[in-house]
């Protein structure tokens, strides 16, 4: 891999339908096996809409347990 990688990533969810992530990686210049990944989301795109949905799925099955 080089330093940097920029990619989209389209996701279809079983049930909130396709999303579209960015992904950013960056190797550490001396940690060859180290790597930051950060996904990224379009401001007021359908993907934006729906991660604070998905996420409170996850935060009631936590909150449940």
């Amino acid at each position: 891999m080089r330093d940097y990688a920029s990619i989209t990533k389209h996701i279809r969810h079983p049930d909130a339908g396709d999303l579209v992530l960015g992904i950013e990686a960056v190797e550490a210049p001396h940690e060859p096996n180290q790597r930051l990944t950060i996904y990224t989301v379009e401001p007021d795109s359908p993907t934006a809409r729906v991660l604070p949905i998905l996420s409170s799925w996850t935060l009631n099955t936590v909150d449940n347990a």
